[in-house]
Protein backbone atom coordinates (compact mmCIF):
# COMPACT_ATOMS: atom_id res chain seq x y z
CA UNK A 1 0.00 0.00 0.00
CA UNK A 2 1.80 3.19 -0.74
CA UNK A 3 1.33 6.89 1.00
CA UNK A 4 -1.95 8.25 0.06
CA UNK A 5 -3.93 4.89 0.61
CA UNK A 6 -2.58 5.20 4.00
CA UNK A 7 -3.79 8.66 5.03
CA UNK A 8 -6.86 7.78 3.38
CA UNK A 9 -6.97 4.68 5.43
CA UNK A 10 -6.23 7.02 8.64
CA UNK A 11 -8.47 9.49 7.71
CA UNK A 12 -11.72 6.28 7.49
CA UNK A 13 -10.18 5.35 11.04
CA UNK A 14 -9.99 2.19 9.09
CA UNK A 15 -6.21 -0.16 9.48
CA UNK A 16 -4.14 0.30 6.25
CA UNK A 17 -5.09 -2.29 3.78
CA UNK A 18 -2.60 -5.39 3.48
CA UNK A 19 -2.73 -8.79 1.75
CA UNK A 20 -3.92 -9.96 5.18
CA UNK A 21 -6.15 -7.72 5.83
CA UNK A 22 -7.76 -6.96 2.60
CA UNK A 23 -11.00 -9.61 3.29
CA UNK A 24 -12.15 -8.30 6.40
CA UNK A 25 -11.98 -5.41 4.93
CA UNK A 26 -14.07 -5.52 2.05
CA UNK A 27 -16.79 -7.71 4.22
CA UNK A 28 -17.23 -4.84 6.83
CA UNK A 29 -16.89 -2.29 4.21
CA UNK A 30 -19.70 -4.00 2.60
CA UNK A 31 -22.02 -3.75 5.78
CA UNK A 32 -21.51 -0.39 6.26
CA UNK A 33 -22.24 0.14 2.80
CA UNK A 34 -25.48 -1.74 3.45
CA UNK A 35 -25.87 0.22 6.56
CA UNK A 36 -25.64 4.11 4.79
CA UNK A 37 -27.64 2.71 2.04
CA UNK A 38 -30.76 2.33 3.80
CA UNK A 39 -30.13 5.40 6.33
CA UNK A 40 -29.75 7.62 3.17
CA UNK A 41 -32.53 5.68 0.74
CA UNK A 42 -34.87 7.60 3.09
CA UNK A 43 -37.25 5.03 2.43
CA UNK A 44 -37.02 5.91 -1.45
CA UNK A 45 -37.40 2.56 -3.68
CA UNK A 46 -33.58 3.74 -5.73
CA UNK A 47 -33.79 0.60 -7.83
CA UNK A 48 -37.32 1.29 -9.20
CA UNK A 49 -36.90 5.52 -9.09
CA UNK A 50 -35.94 7.64 -11.56
CA UNK A 51 -34.14 10.66 -12.02
CA UNK A 52 -33.46 12.96 -14.85
CA UNK A 53 -30.81 12.68 -17.10
CA UNK A 54 -28.45 15.88 -18.89
CA UNK A 55 -30.87 15.93 -21.99
CA UNK A 56 -34.18 15.88 -19.62
CA UNK A 57 -35.43 12.85 -20.21
CA UNK A 58 -36.46 10.53 -17.26
CA UNK A 59 -33.73 7.44 -16.37
CA UNK A 60 -34.78 4.61 -14.27
CA UNK A 61 -31.63 4.12 -11.76
CA UNK A 62 -32.26 0.02 -12.02
CA UNK A 63 -32.11 0.17 -15.42
CA UNK A 64 -28.97 2.78 -15.18
CA UNK A 65 -27.36 0.23 -12.70
CA UNK A 66 -27.78 -2.55 -14.79
CA UNK A 67 -25.85 -0.54 -17.51
CA UNK A 68 -23.64 -0.09 -15.72
CA UNK A 69 -23.08 -3.90 -14.64
CA UNK A 70 -23.14 -4.89 -18.38
CA UNK A 71 -20.94 -2.29 -19.22
CA UNK A 72 -18.18 -3.86 -16.65
CA UNK A 73 -18.36 -7.10 -17.93
CA UNK A 74 -17.22 -6.31 -21.33
CA UNK A 75 -14.06 -4.91 -20.20
CA UNK A 76 -10.92 -7.06 -19.67
CA UNK A 77 -8.06 -5.23 -17.47
CA UNK A 78 -8.71 -4.86 -13.38
CA UNK A 79 -7.53 -1.44 -14.39
CA UNK A 80 -10.33 -0.70 -16.98
CA UNK A 81 -13.41 -1.94 -15.11
CA UNK A 82 -11.46 -0.54 -12.09
CA UNK A 83 -11.66 3.19 -13.63
CA UNK A 84 -15.47 2.59 -14.96
CA UNK A 85 -16.31 2.18 -11.41
CA UNK A 86 -15.17 5.04 -10.15
CA UNK A 87 -16.32 7.18 -13.53
CA UNK A 88 -20.24 5.36 -12.48
CA UNK A 89 -19.28 6.56 -8.70
CA UNK A 90 -18.81 10.23 -9.40
CA UNK A 91 -22.07 9.86 -11.85
CA UNK A 92 -24.32 8.65 -8.51
CA UNK A 93 -23.00 11.23 -6.65
CA UNK A 94 -24.44 14.01 -9.52
CA UNK A 95 -26.79 16.53 -7.94
CA UNK A 96 -27.14 17.91 -11.57
CA UNK A 97 -29.12 14.46 -12.04
CA UNK A 98 -31.39 14.68 -9.04
CA UNK A 99 -30.39 13.43 -5.71
CA UNK A 100 -27.27 11.27 -5.43
CA UNK A 101 -28.08 7.89 -5.85
CA UNK A 102 -26.72 6.21 -3.06
CA UNK A 103 -27.53 2.75 -3.38
CA UNK A 104 -25.30 2.88 -6.36
CA UNK A 105 -22.62 4.27 -5.08
CA UNK A 106 -22.35 1.82 -2.34
CA UNK A 107 -22.64 -1.16 -4.29
CA UNK A 108 -19.50 0.35 -6.59
CA UNK A 109 -17.45 1.12 -3.57
CA UNK A 110 -18.04 -2.37 -2.71
CA UNK A 111 -17.00 -3.45 -6.40
CA UNK A 112 -14.34 -0.71 -6.40
CA UNK A 113 -12.66 -2.24 -3.23
CA UNK A 114 -12.35 -5.37 -4.93
CA UNK A 115 -10.82 -4.34 -7.81
CA UNK A 116 -8.39 -2.58 -5.89
CA UNK A 117 -7.06 -5.69 -4.42
CA UNK A 118 -7.10 -7.24 -8.05
CA UNK A 119 -5.00 -4.74 -9.31
CA UNK A 120 -1.40 -4.32 -8.88
CA UNK A 121 0.41 -1.14 -7.68
CA UNK A 122 1.08 1.60 -10.21
CA UNK A 123 0.62 5.43 -10.89
CA UNK A 124 -2.89 4.72 -12.33
CA UNK A 125 -4.19 2.42 -9.29
CA UNK A 126 -2.58 5.45 -7.22
CA UNK A 127 -4.38 8.22 -9.55
CA UNK A 128 -7.91 6.14 -8.77
CA UNK A 129 -7.22 5.76 -5.49
CA UNK A 130 -7.04 9.38 -4.56
CA UNK A 131 -10.51 9.66 -7.07
CA UNK A 132 -11.62 6.79 -4.58
CA UNK A 133 -11.10 8.42 -1.56
CA UNK A 134 -12.25 12.08 -2.51
CA UNK A 135 -15.73 10.50 -3.98
CA UNK A 136 -15.83 8.77 -0.37
CA UNK A 137 -15.56 11.87 1.53
CA UNK A 138 -18.11 13.24 -0.65
CA UNK A 139 -20.59 10.73 0.14
CA UNK A 140 -19.93 11.19 3.70
CA UNK A 141 -20.26 14.96 3.15
CA UNK A 142 -23.68 14.24 1.08
CA UNK A 143 -24.85 12.55 3.39
CA UNK A 144 -24.48 15.15 6.68
CA UNK A 145 -25.88 17.73 4.68
CA UNK A 146 -28.86 15.85 3.75
CA UNK A 147 -29.22 14.58 7.16
CA UNK A 148 -29.38 17.85 8.32
CA UNK A 149 -31.88 19.04 5.61
CA UNK A 150 -33.76 16.16 6.36
CA UNK A 151 -33.96 17.30 9.75
CA UNK A 152 -34.67 20.73 9.43
CA UNK A 153 -37.80 19.43 6.75
CA UNK A 154 -38.84 17.30 10.06
CA UNK A 155 -39.12 19.86 11.99
CA UNK A 156 -41.31 22.20 9.54
CA UNK A 157 -43.45 19.44 8.91
CA UNK A 158 -44.02 18.10 12.51
CA UNK A 159 -44.85 22.07 13.41
CA UNK A 160 -47.30 22.16 10.19
CA UNK A 161 -48.65 18.67 11.18
CA UNK A 162 -49.24 19.81 14.96
CA UNK A 163 -50.86 23.20 14.04
CA UNK A 164 -53.49 20.95 11.97
CA UNK A 165 -54.13 18.81 15.10
CA UNK A 166 -54.39 21.27 16.97
CA UNK A 167 -57.27 23.49 15.06
CA UNK A 168 -59.25 20.09 14.88
CA UNK A 169 -59.09 19.78 18.43
CA UNK A 170 -60.21 23.16 19.08
CA UNK A 171 -61.93 24.69 16.16
CA UNK A 172 -64.00 27.41 17.79
CA UNK A 173 -60.68 29.28 18.28
CA UNK A 174 -59.96 28.91 14.24
CA UNK A 175 -63.40 30.24 13.45
CA UNK A 176 -62.91 33.50 15.03
CA UNK A 177 -59.68 34.11 12.44
CA UNK A 178 -61.64 33.49 9.36
CA UNK A 179 -64.41 36.63 8.44
CA UNK A 180 -67.23 36.51 6.58
CA UNK A 181 -68.54 38.61 3.53
CA UNK A 182 -71.00 41.33 3.09
CA UNK A 183 -72.69 39.16 -0.16
CA UNK A 184 -74.58 37.55 1.81
CA UNK A 185 -75.79 40.49 3.98
CA UNK A 186 -76.83 42.15 0.54
CA UNK A 187 -78.54 39.13 -0.64
CA UNK A 188 -82.22 39.45 -0.22
CA UNK A 189 -82.94 35.47 -1.00
CA UNK A 190 -80.56 34.27 1.63
CA UNK A 191 -81.00 37.22 4.45
CA UNK A 192 -83.43 34.36 6.50
CA UNK A 193 -80.54 32.10 6.41
CA UNK A 194 -77.30 33.73 6.08
CA UNK A 195 -76.52 32.52 10.36
CA UNK A 196 -76.48 28.94 8.50
CA UNK A 197 -74.72 30.18 5.28
CA UNK A 198 -71.59 32.35 7.31
CA UNK A 199 -71.39 29.04 9.75
CA UNK A 200 -71.13 26.39 7.12
CA UNK A 201 -68.92 28.46 5.35
CA UNK A 202 -66.86 29.63 8.00
CA UNK A 203 -66.11 25.78 8.88
CA UNK A 204 -65.51 25.22 5.19
CA UNK A 205 -63.00 27.39 4.51
CA UNK A 206 -61.14 25.54 7.59
CA UNK A 207 -61.65 22.25 6.32
CA UNK A 208 -60.78 23.28 2.73
CA UNK A 209 -57.45 25.28 4.14
CA UNK A 210 -56.59 21.70 6.36
CA UNK A 211 -57.50 19.56 2.96
CA UNK A 212 -55.31 21.98 0.99
CA UNK A 213 -52.08 21.47 3.82
CA UNK A 214 -52.61 17.96 4.23
CA UNK A 215 -52.33 17.18 0.01
CA UNK A 216 -49.26 19.56 0.17
CA UNK A 217 -47.82 18.18 2.82
CA UNK A 218 -48.08 14.82 1.77
CA UNK A 219 -46.44 15.67 -1.57
CA UNK A 220 -43.97 17.14 0.54
CA UNK A 221 -42.89 14.23 2.89
CA UNK A 222 -42.92 12.09 -0.97
CA UNK A 223 -40.53 14.66 -2.35
CA UNK A 224 -38.15 14.80 0.71
CA UNK A 225 -35.48 12.15 1.82
CA UNK A 226 -36.11 10.83 5.49
CA UNK A 227 -36.26 7.91 6.96
CA UNK A 228 -38.79 5.74 6.20
CA UNK A 229 -39.86 5.30 9.99
CA UNK A 230 -40.10 8.71 10.23
CA UNK A 231 -41.89 9.18 6.82
CA UNK A 232 -44.55 6.70 7.91
CA UNK A 233 -45.47 8.25 11.44
CA UNK A 234 -45.71 11.51 9.41
CA UNK A 235 -48.02 9.68 6.95
CA UNK A 236 -50.35 8.08 9.72
CA UNK A 237 -50.76 11.22 11.40
CA UNK A 238 -51.49 12.97 8.13
CA UNK A 239 -54.18 10.53 7.67
CA UNK A 240 -55.78 10.80 10.57
CA UNK A 241 -55.82 14.40 10.09
CA UNK A 242 -56.90 13.54 6.64
CA UNK A 243 -59.96 11.26 8.18
CA UNK A 244 -61.13 14.03 9.83
CA UNK A 245 -61.30 16.81 7.56
CA UNK A 246 -62.25 15.01 3.90
CA UNK A 247 -64.96 13.13 5.03
CA UNK A 248 -66.99 16.39 6.62
CA UNK A 249 -66.27 18.61 4.34
CA UNK A 250 -67.47 16.52 1.80
CA UNK A 251 -70.81 16.02 4.22
CA UNK A 252 -71.02 19.72 4.37
CA UNK A 253 -70.17 20.82 0.28
CA UNK A 254 -73.54 18.57 -0.15
CA UNK A 255 -75.44 19.70 2.42
CA UNK A 256 -74.59 23.22 1.32
CA UNK A 257 -74.91 22.55 -2.25
CA UNK A 258 -78.63 20.99 -1.36
CA UNK A 259 -79.52 23.72 0.41
CA UNK A 260 -78.25 26.52 -1.86
CA UNK A 261 -79.48 24.95 -4.54
CA UNK A 262 -82.96 24.96 -3.08
CA UNK A 263 -82.86 28.45 -2.55
CA UNK A 264 -82.21 29.05 -6.15
CA UNK A 265 -85.08 27.32 -6.68
CA UNK A 266 -87.44 29.38 -4.58
CA UNK A 267 -86.11 32.61 -5.83
CA UNK A 268 -86.90 31.24 -9.72
CA UNK A 269 -90.28 30.17 -8.51
CA UNK A 270 -90.98 32.77 -6.64
CA UNK A 271 -90.21 35.77 -9.10
CA UNK A 272 -90.11 33.97 -12.66
CA UNK A 273 -92.91 31.64 -12.42
CA UNK A 274 -95.05 33.79 -14.64
CA UNK A 275 -94.48 36.02 -17.31
CA UNK A 276 -94.82 39.04 -15.83
CA UNK A 277 -92.54 39.54 -12.80
CA UNK A 278 -93.49 40.57 -9.36
CA UNK A 279 -90.41 43.13 -8.42
CA UNK A 280 -88.51 45.70 -10.77
CA UNK A 281 -85.69 44.16 -13.25
CA UNK A 282 -83.73 46.90 -11.32
CA UNK A 283 -84.17 44.16 -8.73
CA UNK A 284 -84.08 41.31 -9.85
CA UNK A 285 -80.77 41.95 -12.15
CA UNK A 286 -78.61 42.33 -9.11
CA UNK A 287 -79.94 39.82 -6.89
CA UNK A 288 -79.55 37.70 -9.51
CA UNK A 289 -75.74 38.76 -9.87
CA UNK A 290 -75.54 38.79 -5.86
CA UNK A 291 -76.61 34.99 -6.12
CA UNK A 292 -73.82 34.55 -8.45
CA UNK A 293 -71.28 35.53 -6.85
CA UNK A 294 -72.70 33.95 -3.46
CA UNK A 295 -72.24 30.61 -5.86
CA UNK A 296 -68.82 31.63 -6.26
CA UNK A 297 -67.93 32.47 -2.97
CA UNK A 298 -69.35 29.20 -0.92
CA UNK A 299 -67.60 25.95 -1.58
CA UNK A 300 -70.23 24.25 -3.70
CA UNK A 301 -69.83 21.23 -5.49
CA UNK A 302 -69.60 20.88 -9.43
CA UNK A 303 -73.27 19.91 -9.84
CA UNK A 304 -74.84 21.96 -7.81
CA UNK A 305 -72.67 24.81 -8.91
CA UNK A 306 -73.61 24.25 -12.65
CA UNK A 307 -77.23 23.74 -11.73
CA UNK A 308 -77.48 27.23 -9.97
CA UNK A 309 -75.46 28.67 -12.40
CA UNK A 310 -77.86 27.42 -15.22
CA UNK A 311 -80.71 28.48 -13.60
CA UNK A 312 -79.71 31.98 -13.16
CA UNK A 313 -78.66 32.54 -16.63
CA UNK A 314 -82.32 31.00 -17.69
CA UNK A 315 -83.45 34.28 -15.41
CA UNK A 316 -81.32 36.35 -16.43
CA UNK A 317 -82.46 35.40 -20.54
CA UNK A 318 -85.80 36.29 -19.50
CA UNK A 319 -84.56 39.65 -17.96
CA UNK A 320 -82.80 40.47 -20.91
CA UNK A 321 -85.75 39.64 -23.65
CA UNK A 322 -88.13 41.75 -20.89
CA UNK A 323 -85.65 44.91 -21.04
CA UNK A 324 -85.74 44.05 -24.79
CA UNK A 325 -89.64 44.39 -24.99
CA UNK A 326 -89.14 47.15 -22.76
CA UNK A 327 -86.21 48.99 -24.59
CA UNK A 328 -88.70 48.78 -27.44
CA UNK A 329 -91.32 50.41 -25.72
CA UNK A 330 -89.19 52.96 -24.21
CA UNK A 331 -88.26 54.00 -28.03
CA UNK A 332 -92.22 54.36 -29.66
CA UNK A 333 -93.28 56.18 -25.96
CA UNK A 334 -89.73 58.57 -26.21
CA UNK A 335 -91.25 59.62 -29.98
CA UNK A 336 -94.88 60.12 -28.03
CA UNK A 337 -93.55 61.88 -25.78
CA UNK A 338 -91.07 64.57 -28.04
CA UNK A 339 -93.60 65.22 -30.25
CA UNK A 340 -96.43 66.12 -27.13
CA UNK A 341 -93.18 67.78 -26.10
CA UNK A 342 -92.52 70.18 -29.24
CA UNK A 343 -95.99 71.49 -28.77
CA UNK A 344 -95.12 72.74 -25.43
CA UNK A 345 -92.44 74.38 -26.69
CA UNK A 346 -94.46 76.12 -29.61
CA UNK A 347 -96.25 77.77 -27.09
CA UNK A 348 -93.37 78.41 -24.36
CA UNK A 349 -91.63 80.33 -27.47
CA UNK A 350 -94.80 81.96 -27.94
CA UNK A 351 -95.06 83.47 -24.86
CA UNK A 352 -91.41 84.47 -25.18
CA UNK A 353 -91.80 86.10 -28.35
CA UNK A 354 -94.75 88.12 -26.92
CA UNK A 355 -92.54 89.35 -23.48
CA UNK A 356 -89.90 90.37 -26.03
CA UNK A 357 -92.45 92.45 -27.87
CA UNK A 358 -93.96 93.62 -25.09
CA UNK A 359 -97.66 92.25 -25.81
CA UNK A 360 -97.84 90.98 -22.53
CA UNK A 361 -98.06 92.01 -19.02
CA UNK A 362 -96.13 90.32 -15.98
CA UNK A 363 -99.79 88.88 -14.86
CA UNK A 364 -100.56 87.93 -17.78
CA UNK A 365 -97.58 85.98 -18.68
CA UNK A 366 -97.67 83.58 -15.37
CA UNK A 367 -101.14 82.98 -16.16
CA UNK A 368 -99.95 81.62 -19.56
CA UNK A 369 -96.75 79.93 -17.68
CA UNK A 370 -99.86 78.36 -15.56
CA UNK A 371 -101.59 77.29 -18.23
CA UNK A 372 -98.91 75.25 -19.86
CA UNK A 373 -98.27 73.57 -16.64
CA UNK A 374 -101.56 72.67 -16.18
CA UNK A 375 -101.66 71.12 -19.81
CA UNK A 376 -98.14 69.66 -18.94
CA UNK A 377 -99.61 67.50 -16.29
CA UNK A 378 -102.40 66.69 -19.13
CA UNK A 379 -99.82 65.41 -21.58
CA UNK A 380 -98.01 62.11 -21.58
CA UNK A 381 -93.88 63.21 -21.23
CA UNK A 382 -90.99 61.26 -20.28
CA UNK A 383 -88.91 62.30 -17.72
CA UNK A 384 -86.12 63.63 -19.37
CA UNK A 385 -88.64 66.10 -21.40
CA UNK A 386 -90.69 66.93 -18.19
CA UNK A 387 -87.42 68.16 -16.89
CA UNK A 388 -86.21 70.07 -19.47
CA UNK A 389 -89.53 72.16 -20.28
CA UNK A 390 -89.68 73.06 -16.20
CA UNK A 391 -85.91 73.85 -16.37
CA UNK A 392 -87.13 76.57 -19.63
CA UNK A 393 -90.67 77.70 -17.20
CA UNK A 394 -88.44 78.45 -14.75
CA UNK A 395 -86.06 80.62 -17.13
CA UNK A 396 -89.18 82.07 -18.10
CA UNK A 397 -90.57 82.48 -14.79
CA UNK A 398 -86.98 84.09 -14.44
CA UNK A 399 -86.95 86.18 -17.07
CA UNK A 400 -90.18 87.76 -15.73
CA UNK A 401 -88.91 88.04 -12.05
CA UNK A 402 -85.45 89.94 -13.35
CA UNK A 403 -87.60 92.26 -15.35
CA UNK A 404 -89.86 93.28 -12.60
CA UNK A 405 -87.39 93.41 -10.49
CA UNK A 406 -85.52 95.62 -13.30
CA UNK A 407 -88.50 97.85 -13.65
CA UNK A 408 -89.09 98.13 -10.38
CA UNK A 409 -85.59 99.64 -9.97
CA UNK A 410 -85.91 102.27 -12.77
CA UNK A 411 -89.87 103.24 -11.00
CA UNK A 412 -87.32 103.61 -7.39
CA UNK A 413 -84.86 105.54 -9.63
CA UNK A 414 -87.34 107.85 -11.18
CA UNK A 415 -88.47 108.29 -7.60
CA UNK A 416 -85.17 109.06 -6.16
CA UNK A 417 -84.40 111.77 -9.11
CA UNK A 418 -87.50 113.44 -8.38
CA UNK A 419 -87.25 113.46 -4.95
CA UNK A 420 -83.28 115.13 -5.35
CA UNK A 421 -85.40 117.50 -8.16
CA UNK A 422 -87.69 118.49 -5.70
CA UNK A 423 -85.58 118.61 -2.86
CA UNK A 424 -83.38 120.69 -5.27
CA UNK A 425 -86.42 123.19 -6.31
CA UNK A 426 -87.11 123.45 -2.76
CA UNK A 427 -83.76 124.57 -1.70
CA UNK A 428 -84.17 126.96 -4.99
CA UNK A 429 -87.29 128.39 -4.00
CA UNK A 430 -86.49 128.64 0.01
CA UNK A 431 -83.06 130.47 -1.14
CA UNK A 432 -85.10 133.02 -3.78
CA UNK A 433 -87.61 134.00 -0.91
CA UNK A 434 -84.70 134.56 1.15
CA UNK A 435 -82.97 136.84 -1.31
CA UNK A 436 -86.62 138.32 -1.85
CA UNK A 437 -87.07 138.81 2.00
CA UNK A 438 -83.40 140.33 2.08
CA UNK A 439 -84.26 142.73 -1.16
CA UNK A 440 -87.53 144.21 0.03
CA UNK A 441 -86.95 147.46 0.16
CA UNK A 442 -85.78 147.41 -3.18
CA UNK A 443 -88.98 146.45 -4.72
CA UNK A 444 -92.27 148.73 -4.93
CA UNK A 445 -96.00 147.42 -4.17
CA UNK A 446 -96.14 145.85 -7.80
CA UNK A 447 -92.89 144.65 -8.84
CA UNK A 448 -93.48 142.85 -5.45
CA UNK A 449 -97.12 141.42 -5.93
CA UNK A 450 -95.60 140.55 -9.50
CA UNK A 451 -92.48 138.57 -7.63
CA UNK A 452 -94.52 137.12 -5.14
CA UNK A 453 -97.22 135.93 -7.98
CA UNK A 454 -94.34 134.28 -9.70
CA UNK A 455 -92.96 132.11 -6.88
CA UNK A 456 -96.65 131.09 -4.96
CA UNK A 457 -97.49 129.56 -9.41
CA UNK A 458 -94.33 127.63 -9.03
CA UNK A 459 -94.96 126.72 -5.61
CA UNK A 460 -98.24 125.64 -6.48
CA UNK A 461 -96.84 123.43 -9.87
CA UNK A 462 -94.19 121.75 -7.26
CA UNK A 463 -94.69 118.36 -7.07
CA UNK A 464 -94.07 118.65 -3.28
CA UNK A 465 -96.11 117.48 -0.13
CA UNK A 466 -98.90 120.00 1.85
CA UNK A 467 -96.73 120.16 4.38
CA UNK A 468 -93.77 121.07 2.36
CA UNK A 469 -95.73 123.80 0.36
CA UNK A 470 -97.75 125.05 3.58
CA UNK A 471 -93.58 126.00 5.17
CA UNK A 472 -92.81 127.55 1.79
CA UNK A 473 -95.98 130.08 1.69
CA UNK A 474 -95.22 130.42 5.71
CA UNK A 475 -92.04 131.79 4.13
CA UNK A 476 -94.03 133.89 1.94
CA UNK A 477 -96.01 135.43 4.52
CA UNK A 478 -93.77 138.06 5.27
CA UNK A 479 -93.55 139.40 1.43
CA UNK A 480 -97.33 139.91 1.34
CA UNK A 481 -97.34 141.42 4.73
CA UNK A 482 -94.56 143.85 3.11
CA UNK A 483 -96.96 144.37 -0.22
CA UNK A 484 -99.66 145.47 2.13
CA UNK A 485 -97.59 147.97 4.13
CA UNK A 486 -95.98 149.44 0.46
CA UNK A 487 -99.94 149.38 -0.96
CA UNK A 488 -100.99 151.54 2.38
CA UNK A 489 -98.50 153.49 1.84
CA UNK A 490 -98.78 154.38 -1.76
CA UNK A 491 -102.69 154.75 -1.21
CA UNK A 492 -101.85 157.81 1.95
CA UNK A 493 -99.65 159.01 -0.19
CA UNK A 494 -102.45 159.52 -2.85
CA UNK A 495 -104.45 162.70 -2.91
CA UNK A 496 -108.07 162.90 -2.03
CA UNK A 497 -109.05 162.31 -5.52
CA UNK A 498 -106.79 159.72 -6.40
CA UNK A 499 -107.96 158.12 -3.25
CA UNK A 500 -111.90 158.44 -3.51
CA UNK A 501 -111.26 156.91 -7.59
CA UNK A 502 -109.28 154.06 -6.31
CA UNK A 503 -111.74 152.99 -3.19
CA UNK A 504 -115.04 153.81 -5.95
CA UNK A 505 -112.56 151.31 -8.24
CA UNK A 506 -112.22 148.78 -5.81
CA UNK A 507 -115.88 148.82 -4.54
CA UNK A 508 -116.73 148.35 -8.34
CA UNK A 509 -114.23 145.17 -8.17
CA UNK A 510 -115.70 143.33 -5.06
CA UNK A 511 -119.37 144.09 -6.77
CA UNK A 512 -118.03 142.03 -10.10
CA UNK A 513 -116.43 139.20 -7.94
CA UNK A 514 -118.80 138.97 -6.09
CA UNK A 515 -121.37 138.47 -8.92
CA UNK A 516 -118.68 136.00 -10.51
CA UNK A 517 -118.66 133.78 -7.75
CA UNK A 518 -122.13 134.06 -8.23
CA UNK A 519 -122.23 133.08 -11.91
CA UNK A 520 -119.50 130.32 -10.70
CA UNK A 521 -122.45 128.44 -8.08
CA UNK A 522 -125.07 129.38 -11.12
CA UNK A 523 -123.26 127.61 -13.79
CA UNK A 524 -121.92 124.61 -11.37
CA UNK A 525 -125.54 123.85 -10.37
CA UNK A 526 -126.63 123.57 -14.47
CA UNK A 527 -123.82 121.09 -15.35
CA UNK A 528 -125.02 118.84 -12.28
CA UNK A 529 -128.75 119.32 -14.10
CA UNK A 530 -127.31 118.49 -17.61
CA UNK A 531 -125.45 115.74 -16.55
CA UNK A 532 -128.59 113.77 -15.08
CA UNK A 533 -129.93 111.10 -17.15
CA UNK A 534 -133.26 111.63 -16.35
CA UNK A 535 -133.89 114.73 -18.91
CA UNK A 536 -135.72 114.37 -22.26
CA UNK A 537 -134.12 115.99 -25.64
CA UNK A 538 -135.78 119.28 -25.05
CA UNK A 539 -134.90 119.69 -21.78
CA UNK A 540 -131.27 118.83 -22.31
CA UNK A 541 -131.11 121.27 -25.04
CA UNK A 542 -132.79 124.36 -22.45
CA UNK A 543 -129.83 122.98 -19.91
CA UNK A 544 -127.10 123.07 -22.74
CA UNK A 545 -128.49 126.91 -23.63
CA UNK A 546 -128.05 128.03 -20.18
CA UNK A 547 -124.83 126.35 -19.45
CA UNK A 548 -123.75 128.08 -23.00
CA UNK A 549 -125.24 131.69 -22.08
CA UNK A 550 -124.18 131.65 -18.08
CA UNK A 551 -120.35 130.75 -19.85
CA UNK A 552 -120.69 134.02 -21.94
CA UNK A 553 -121.61 135.85 -18.68
CA UNK A 554 -118.83 134.51 -16.45
CA UNK A 555 -115.96 135.75 -19.61
CA UNK A 556 -117.83 138.78 -19.57
CA UNK A 557 -117.63 139.27 -15.71
CA UNK A 558 -113.96 138.13 -15.68
CA UNK A 559 -112.90 140.68 -18.36
CA UNK A 560 -114.76 143.53 -16.52
CA UNK A 561 -112.69 142.69 -12.98
CA UNK A 562 -109.42 142.27 -15.28
CA UNK A 563 -110.06 146.05 -16.31
CA UNK A 564 -110.68 147.36 -12.81
CA UNK A 565 -107.55 145.86 -11.92
CA UNK A 566 -105.64 146.96 -14.53
CA UNK A 567 -107.29 150.44 -13.51
CA UNK A 568 -106.47 150.34 -10.07
CA UNK A 569 -102.35 149.05 -10.97
CA UNK A 570 -102.46 151.89 -13.37
CA UNK A 571 -103.70 154.49 -10.69
CA UNK A 572 -101.06 153.29 -7.88
CA UNK A 573 -98.28 153.18 -10.50
CA UNK A 574 -98.95 156.75 -11.16
CA UNK A 575 -99.42 157.87 -7.38
CA UNK A 576 -96.25 155.95 -6.99
CA UNK A 577 -94.48 157.98 -10.08
CA UNK A 578 -95.18 160.91 -9.08
CA UNK A 579 -93.89 160.59 -5.47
Amino acid sequence: MNVEEQNFCEDQEIEPMSNSTEEHFLSEDVSESAEEEISMAGGEDEESSEREGSDGKKINRKQFYDTFLSELELLQTPEEKLRHVIEFMAATLATTQGSPYFKGFWDARTLALQLFKDTPNSPARTELWNKYAELSKEARHLKETLDEQSLFASEQIEIAIKAIENEQENPTAAFEGISGNNLLNECQTLRNEISYYEQTQRELHLLNAHASRITALRKELIRIEMRVRQKNKFFQRLSSAGDKTFPRRKELIKELSQHFSAAVDDFVQKYFSNEEFRESVFFLREEIKLLQAVAKYLTLNTQSFTYTRMRLSECWDKLKSCDKERKKQRAQDKALYKENADLLHVKLSDVEQKLLEALLNNEDAHNSLDDIINQMKQTTLGRDEIRVLRDRLAAIRQAIVDKVKFDEQERLNQIQEKDKLKKFRLQELKNEISSLMLGLESYDALQLTAKRDEIVERINGLAASKMEKQELERLLKPVKDAIVDKKERDILDLSDDDRQAIEHLREILQQRQERRQEIKKQLEILRKNSGSSGLDFVQAMNYNGQVAAEKERLEKISEGIKEIQDKIAEKLKKADAET
